[in-house]
């Protein structure tokens, strides 16, 4: 049964739209519909009977169970995509018991590694520019400055939470993938986004899922063209518009989707050291940083977008999100070519190690 949704359609606009992260993504999400399919997906780890049986007498899990909740299909029709008019589809996926289980649980790192992780390509990169004309954008350049002082180590591991299209024009990890070989794992919650980003052809693996609020899989309301909106005008036309794709408080533009902790990502990955966390999601990154046992991660540096904090989620400010990172041995350094909206942070022993000279704000 297809479903329209009115508040996605009114939303997809023509305009070219300036990408709050700096690049312009032109024409992204011009024309969207979204279909929704009556049938459930049957889990291939965490199934219904095995899960009930284990987890019945151990949690107090409100399952949805909503026929309507099964697979969405989403797709932007006659994208300009970097100049070449296609289809793009993405789909949601819907994995109600999955909201029982908490993410130390290793039956959930096991679901999220056999089925979210897209491997890595084997195919060559495909970006909007040749590859031989790509430089680190500024965050990153800001990183191999500040933090490593040009002696950047070889063959580390980052996650880049709000990766976009995973272009060169956006992507934060990119320069350390191509020039130092790190490997990663790149977070999209827009699944147009999402599949954009798997045309790039990139060494990291790809995930589609928006970044948990809670310390299980849960529901939660997804804005798809913005986690907060304001108006602004595009091309002598009234939008709204004041941050990308992300979880929302407003659920008149939202749609439900489920989002996956941020901790049972790493330990899917094998909870490997986290040389550089990029962690950009319209707003919800306290929220996100408060579900992580900070005494079993390995987090050494982190760029975050800290500017939304508090106005697509309630709770939280920009100074709140700075002191609460401070105060799990960070310090914090600005970016140079930034505008307060993302800050540097660095452990206090990578501080030592790298010896870096102290900027902290």
């Amino acid at each position: 049964k297809l479903i329209l949704l009115d508040s996605l359609l009114q939303e997809m606009r023509k305009n070219v739209i300036r990408n709050a992260k700096g690049p312009l993504i032109s024409g992204v999400l011009m024309f969207a519909c979204l279909q929704l399919f009556r049938h459930t997906r049957k889990d291939q780890d965490l199934d219904r009977v095995s899960l009930s049986e284990r987890l019945a007498v151990q949690v107090d899990c409100d399952v949805q169970e909503d026929t309507d909740i099964g697979t969405a299909r989403l797709g932007a029709m006659g994208i300009p995509y970097h100049g070449k008019a296609g289809t793009i589809y993405g789909e949601l996926v819907y994995r109600p018991y999955m909201n029982c289980v908490d993410q130390e649980e290793d039956a959930l790192h096991q679901t999220i590694k056999h089925n979210y992780f897209t491997p890595p390509s084997s195919k060559p990169y495909n970006f909007s520019k040749p590859v031989e004309q790509i430089k680190p954008v500024p965050q990153a350049q800001d990183i191999i400055d500040i933090v490593y002082g040009g002696r950047v180590p070889r063959n580390g591991f980052f996650i880049e939470a709000g990766s976009l299209d995973s272009d060169c024009q956006t992507s934060v990890s990119l320069a350390f993938e191509m020039k130092y070989g790190w490997k990663g794992l790149l977070v999209e919650g827009q699944p147009i986004f999402f599949q954009s980003g798997l045309r790039r052809n990139r060494k990291a693996i790809s995930v589609n899922s928006c970044l948990g609020t809670e310390r299980r899989p849960h529901y939660t309301k997804f804005n798809f063209l913005a986690s907060i909106s304001a108006p602004i005008t595009v091309n002598n036309d009234n939008v709204y518009r004041y941050a990308m794709a992300g979880i929302s408080a407003d659920d008149r533009r939202s749609t439900t989707v489920q989002c996956l902790p941020l901790y049972a990502l790493i330990q899917a990955a094998g909870n490997p050291t986290i040389n550089l966390l990029i962690l950009d999601v319209e707003g919800a990154e306290l929220h996100v940083l408060k579900t992580l046992p900070w005494d079993k991660v390995d987090i050494e540096v982190m760029t975050v977008e800290t500017n939304l904090v508090g106005k697509s989620l309630p709770g939280g400010s920009q100074e709140s999100i700075r002191e609460f990172i401070r105060s799990k041995g960070y310090q914090m350094y600005n970016h140079i070519e930034d505008d307060k909206q993302n800050d540097l942070f660095v452990r206090n022993d990578i501080v030592a190690k790298y010896s870096i000279d102290k900027r902290q704000l």
